[in-house]
């Protein structure tokens, strides 16, 4: 089978693994911008109809997003070459995070009211009982340009230093989003469906720390999956609602939802996997799969996809994905903490390390900068001990890094 696959950043090189392990002749199609990111049989283009040219002359059989960055151009190649997609009617309530929430609570899916601005003069007049508000671009990713704001003057703050800059996706922020702020855990849900059937691949309970109104990604730790009990019940029928709703039909989707007393809400629904990395060993240790590879089963072993749609699972271990972190911007001079991570029990593995003399600039992005720890283990003390301890040696200092002169 031959697969394009589109824009392939974060966690795209694990998805291309995982269509290689089935024996798939992948073809990887990189915007321009991004020619220099990718090594292997690769194309390039500028314009959506000359991505939509090079896929037909090349006779592919699917067209499929390796990240952000390709979500937009793959529902419009797929919708003109009758290739296998998401339902192409609802392709422009799936393009920004404006039109999807409208669309949603059009349906009846309960969503946080928000409003849009370009400018600090169109806020509404807030009153005192309404904060906190969040902050954030219509089109960005990574937790890029999101704030919790607690009064008036901190949301003016965050717009005018928002409005009409270019955010992490090199989009330019006409428009930002002021959004009721929604309490209580926050979690990420990871599907795949086909022929508009969702398997529901991982619920995982996210360790969140605001720093300056910033919301930073400590870990993600998987949990029990139960379709028919319990509170991933409720994640399940929710997050179901949403993708339906959207026309989610194949391929896979990435939710972010909070849950609070009264019920589960949507930050967003991405349709594309979930960043920044995807460690096939990692994950199929922890929890039997990756994303990724769920996303590869669909395509070529169906029926066993099929086979799991509905099915409840438990973890098959206690298992974490860390985002290791640095205290500031500059240069890593010195990384020789991190064998100290290894000698964890608990730990499985490190991914996405910076390396000695690489430049980090933004310490708060969602992006693994500062790399990624797995952390797995059958006992559930020896795996929060090992958590704590690499919590401790992040506040240590994992790096020894050099501030930018200016």
């Amino acid at each position: 089978m031959k697969i394009c696959v589109v824009n392939p950043l974060s966690s795209g090189p694990c998805l291309i693994e995982a269509l290689q392990d089935y024996g798939a002749e992948v073809i990887v199609a990189l915007d321009e911008q991004f020619r220099c990111v990718y090594d292997g049989d690769t194309f390039t283009f500028v314009t959506t109809d000359q991505l939509i040219s090079q896929v037909a002359a090349l006779n592919c059989d699917l067209v499929i997003s390796g990240s952000e960055f390709a979500v937009t151009h793959v529902d419009t190649v797929t919708s003109a070459l009758r290739l296998q997609g998401h339902a192409p009617d609802r392709a422009q309530v799936r393009s920004n995070k404006v039109s999807m929430l409208k669309h949603l609570r059009s349906q009846g899916v309960d969503t946080a009211p928000f409003a849009l601005v370009n400018s600090v003069d169109q806020l509404p007049d807030y009153p005192k009982e309404a904060f906190p508000l969040f902050v954030k671009p219509i089109n960005s990713a990574g937790s890029d340009g999101c704030f919790r704001c607690d009064d008036l003057a901190s949301v003016q703050h965050r717009v005018d230093a928002l409005v009409n800059q270019e955010n992490l996706l090199g989009n330019m922020n006409s428009q930002v989003m002021v959004q009721e702020y929604i309490e209580g855990q926050q979690y990420v849900v990871n599907t795949v469906s086909l022929g508009s059937q969702h398997v529901f691949g991982d619920i995982l309970k996210v360790n969140l720390q605001e720093v300056d109104g910033i919301p930073i990604y400590r870990e993600i730790t998987a949990t029990d999956i139960h379709y028919d009990k319990g509170l991933s019940k409720d994640i399940i029928e929710y997050v179901s609602h949403c993708l339906d709703a959207l026309g989610v039909e194949n391929g896979a989707a990435h939710t972010e939802v909070r849950v609070s007393r009264s019920g589960v809400s949507l930050i967003e629904v991405n349709y594309r996997l979930m960043g920044p990395d995807l460690f096939i060993d990692a994950f199929s240790y922890g929890i039997g799969y990756s994303h990724a590879s769920l996303w590869a089963e669909s395509i070529f072993e169906p029926q066993q996809f099929l086979n799991r749609v509905g099915v409840s699972k438990e973890k098959k271990m206690h298992f974490a994905m860390v985002y290791l972190r640095g205290h500031q911007a500059g240069t890593i001079r010195n990384r020789s903490n991190l064998n100290k991570i290894r000698r964890l029990p608990a730990f499985h593995s490190l991914r996405q390390l910076p390396d000695v003399g690489d430049f980090t600039e933004n310490p708060k992005l969602t992006t693994g900068d500062f790399g990624i720890a797995y952390i797995a283990h059958e006992s559930k003390a020896v795996f929060e001990q090992s958590l704590r301890r690499l919590k401790n040696l992040e506040d240590d200092g994992l790096y020894l890094i050099e501030e930018p002169l200016c």
